[in-house]
């Protein structure tokens, strides 16, 4: 048990540095884009309008792959079922 309160120790360490680099690169850059004299744009983030764009791309995605499917088939078609790919 208390090999794996270590191992969670070092991970947390790990991590907690790893995230202090990374604010630290993000806050230079910005610096230097303000010291440049250059405009910061803040991000804005909506995570409801983010997940239904994702949604809406992976239901895209699907449909294509099924369209793609359905073409296939036609071009494959040789007057029986050899060939034809079963369409989800």
């Amino acid at each position: 048990m208390e090999i794996i309160t270590f191992i969670a120790m070092i991970v947390l360490i790990t991590l907690t540095g790893v995230l202090m680099i990374l604010a630290f690169m993000v806050g230079a850059s910005t610096a230097q884009k303000l010291q440049k004299g250059e405009e910061v744009e803040i991000p804005k983030i909506n995570p409801m309008q983010a997940y239904r764009e994702h949604r809406e791309s992976v239901e895209a995605l699907k449909e294509q792959e099924r369209t793609n499917t359905i073409l296939e088939n036609i071009n494959n078609y040789k007057g029986d079922s050899t060939g034809q790919i079963d369409i989800k």
